[in-house]
């Protein structure tokens, strides 16, 4: 359990691997989904601009998450507040609307990165039917192309 004081030296790494965790999910999936949708329709070029766009959007709002929310607390208060603590810093902007709206956020944020984990883990055994390294049937796509038996 983390600590309401400094950090822990064992608390460090594991909030490493989170964070790296959720960083690979955050690239890693949609640059799949985009490469499926170029293969399927080899048109579709301006899928990896956005894809782009989007990857340089979130990290933006990452940067500002994290370092405007020291311009509306101090560094003690910010460090006495619960998970999630940017529904604390919402709250002491607007009020308690705040801390329900990114309450609500985290959820659906949660909800999405879940479907991405299985969607991802779909790629993988799909991948390894196409290369006879998983069983053949694992391969078998659906009319709109995307690989139905390996969901």
């Amino acid at each position: 359990m983390p600590t309401k004081g400094p950090a822990r030296c064992d608390d460090r790494p594991r909030g490493a691997r989170l964070y790296r965790t959720s960083t690979i999910s955050v690239i890693r999936i949609p640059h799949t989904a985009s490469a499926r949708l170029l293969a399927l329709r080899p048109q579709s070029v301006g899928c990896r601009r956005r894809h782009g766009v989007g990857f340089l959007g979130v990290l933006c709002l990452l940067v500002l998450v994290t370092i405007l929310s020291y311009g509306v607390l101090l560094r003690p208060d910010l460090a006495a507040l619960c998970n999630p603590s940017m529904a604390g810093v919402l709250q002491a902007v607007v009020g308690p609307w705040g801390a329900v709206f990114v309450s609500i956020g985290l959820l659906i944020s949660v909800a999405g990165a879940y479907l991405s984990w299985v969607l991802l883990a779909a790629e993988i055994l799909y991948s390894a039917s196409n290369y006879d390294t998983m069983p053949r049937f694992l391969s078998h796509e659906n009319k709109s192309g995307h690989p139905s038996m390996a969901l």
